[in-house]
């Protein structure tokens, strides 16, 4: 596989793994894992400062305040920072920052945050293209419902959302995909994933975290 071809199947594992079923029906690729994130930079949650000595171990950050109040993640590794809802929680590891909603439905729906260094220049339209061929390729029933070009802080980019069916329970899970291409050929990728049901639920919120995304100076 060409090494430009690994971030959209890093994301795609990313949605299947940590899209969690209640009863532990969890999606099993934690083989696919290890390979797939080997060369991943190790993150840091600045608002989690008394226990940053081990990246590699997953941290976790929760709050219970309103969730009409916002906090704050930096990520002083991947230079960039970003507003999420208090009573969401952050969880980190080696290689990406999840976002996930309270758990009081179906799955537990998230948002996925992911970076990753292109081995080649790709435009935003060269990107797209690989990002929905490797989608169609994998995802069962996948449908595109809509995308979009975005720009933001000088960072180009697109909005992707689909639908998908998952497998073994049968539901079918919608999704929303923003990348922002960044200078040297780094990626910025935001993913959000619910069933059909619940995907408007939190979709405002899934907004403003991709609308206070920014890098860092």
């Amino acid at each position: 596989m060409q090494k430009k071809l690994i971030l959209p199947l890093l994301i795609l594992f990313l949605i299947l793994q940590w899209c969690m079923f209640k009863e532990n029906n969890f999606l099993n690729n934690t083989d696919q894992q290890t390979d797939q994130t080997e060369n991943i930079n190790n993150i840091e949650n600045s608002q989690n400062t008394d226990n940053i000595e081990n990246v590699d171990d997953v941290k976790n950050v929760e709050n219970t305040s309103d969730s009409t109040e916002t906090a704050q993640y930096e990520n002083k590794i991947e230079n960039f920072s970003l507003d999420f809802p208090k009573n969401w929680t952050v969880k980190e590891s080696t290689f990406n920052v999840t976002i996930s909603t309270p758990k009081d439905d179906e799955i537990n729906e998230n948002v996925i945050i992911v970076t990753q260094q292109l081995q080649k220049f790709l435009s935003v339209a060269e990107y797209y293209e690989e990002t929905i061929r490797q989608l169609k390729e994998t995802l069962e029933n996948f449908k595109e419902i809509k995308s979009k070009d975005v720009t933001q802080w000088e960072l180009k980019g697109k909005t992707i959302i689909y639908e998908h069916i998952h497998k073994d329970t049968n539901l079918t899970l919608k999704s929303l995909q923003t990348f922002f291409m960044a200078p040297e050929n780094r990626v910025y990728s935001i993913n959000y994933t619910a069933t059909k049901d619940s995907f408007d639920k939190y979709i405002e919120w899934v907004e403003t975290i991709i609308n206070s995304f920014k890098l860092n100076k």
